[in-house]
C-alpha cells in the first residue's frame, strides 16, 4: 500500500480538486483507494461521501485523538470500476477536527503527536492499494502528520508569484520531515494547476516553474477549465463523460507517474 499526501500551504490552488480527480483516476485504473480528508473545510468529504456525515460521525479527528481506528471511520464511496477499483473516504468534520488539532499542538511530546496518522495507517490491512491524503492549506500539525505518514508528496500549485514563492517553504518542510521523521519520504512532483497555455503570461509562468523545479514539474499541466471545478464540486467523475475524458486522462498519466505501486 502506498500513501500519497497532496499538499500546498496556499489556499485556492485546486488541491482538493486534484485529490478528487486523482481518486477518479485511481478507481478507473482498478485501484482500491482510500481518501483521508485532513482539511477542516471538509471539501473532499462533501464531494466524495454519498451523503453528508453528521457532526457526531466518527471522523479523522477521532483517529488523530486515538479514539478510533481508520477502518472504524471509513465511509464507502459510490465510485467503482469493472477492473476492481473502489473508493472509500475518511471524513473531516470541522467541529471536531479543530479541537483535536489544538490538542496535538499542545502535547509535550511533539514527535508522538506528529506520528498519530502514520500509526493509524500502518494498522490498516490490505483492503486498500493507495491512500490519498488531502492536506489543509497550511504547514501546521495536520499537514506535518500527513507528511510523516506518507511515502510521497504531490505539491499542487497555480501559476502565480505567491505559489512560486511558497514552493521553497514546502520543499524545506519536506526536507525537515524526511530528516527527522520519515527518511523514505519523496517529493513525487509539482503539478501546475489552473494553467492558461493560450496566454503569454501562462507560458511565462510555466517557464518560471520549469526553471525552479526542473524534472519535478509534472507534464502536462492541468488547464483552467470550468468542467474540472464543476465535476469536483458535484461529485461527478471526469472519466465518465466524453466531454471531459481527455482531462481525466491527464490525471491518469500523473497518477501513474507519481505512484510506486
Amino acid at each position: 500500500m502506498e500513501t500519497l499526501a497532496v499538499a500546498q500551504q496556499k489556499g485556492g490552488v485546486g488541491k482538493t480538486t486534484t485529490v478528487v480527480n486523482l481518486a477518479d483516476a485511481a478507481v478507473s485504473e482498478g485501484v482500491r483507494v482510500l481518501v483521508i480528508d485532513l482539511d477542516p473545510q471538509g471539501n473532499a468529504t462533501t464531494t466524495l461521501c454519498p451523503t453528508p456525515p453528521a457532526v457526531d460521525t466518527l471522523s479523522v479527528a477521532d483517529v488523530l485523538a486515538g479514539d478510533a481506528s481508520l477502518e472504524e471511520t471509513v465511509i464507502a464511496g459510490d465510485w467503482t470500476s469493472d477492473s476492481g477499483g473502489a473508493l472509500a473516504v475518511v471524513p473531516a468534520i470541522a467541529a471536531t477536527l479543530h479541537p483535536v488539532t489544538k490538542h496535538l499542538e499542545a502535547q509535550e511530546d511533539p514527535g508522538h503527536a506528529l506520528h498519530a496518522l502514520r500509526h493509524a495507517i500502518e494498522a490498516l490491512d490490505d483492503t486498500y492499494d493507495l491512500v490519498l491524503i488531502d492536506c489543509p492549506p497550511a504547514l501546521g500539525m495536520l499537514t506535518l502528520n500527513a507528511l510523516v505518514a506518507a511515502n510521497g508528496v504531490l505539491v499542487v500549485s497555480e501559476p502565480s508569484l505567491y505559489s512560486l514563492d511558497g514552493l521553497a517553504d514546502i520543499r524545506e518542510t519536506i526536507d525537515t520531515v524526511r530528516t527527522h521523521h520519515a527518511p523514505a519520504l519523496e517529493l513525487r512532483g509539482v503539478l501546475l494547476n489552473k494553467w492558461r497555455g493560450e496566454t503569454r503570461t501562462g507560458r511565462r509562468w510555466r517557464l518560471e516553474f520549469e526553471q525552479l523545479m526542473g524534472p519535478d514539474l509534472l507534464d502536462p499541466p492541468i488547464p483552467l477549465r470550468v468542467a474540472i471545478a464543476d465535476a469536483a464540486e458535484t461529485g461527478q467523475r471526469l472519466s465518465q463523460s466524453n466531454d471531459t475524458r481527455e482531462l481525466a486522462y491527464r490525471y491518469v498519466r500523473h497518477l501513474r507517474s507519481i505512484t510506486r505501486r
